[in-house]
């Protein structure tokens, strides 16, 4: 079964989440995943997103 997951996230500890960059390609490769896309600039060009609760 495919699933697509898309994050769109805020920053607030840099040297823990630095440590989350390094770690995280190992678990997903250990569950089959893989990276499509990942990082970049984000440029709206139709509509919207708001995803915090």
């Amino acid at each position: 079964m495919a699933v697509y997951l898309i994050l769109n996230i805020e920053v607030t500890d840099a040297d823990t989440y630095g440590d989350y960059v390094k770690q995280a390609p190992a678990t997903v490769e250990q569950y089959g995943g893989r990276y499509l896309v990942r990082g970049g600039e984000v440029t709206h060009v139709s509509g919207g997103c708001d995803l915090q609760t």
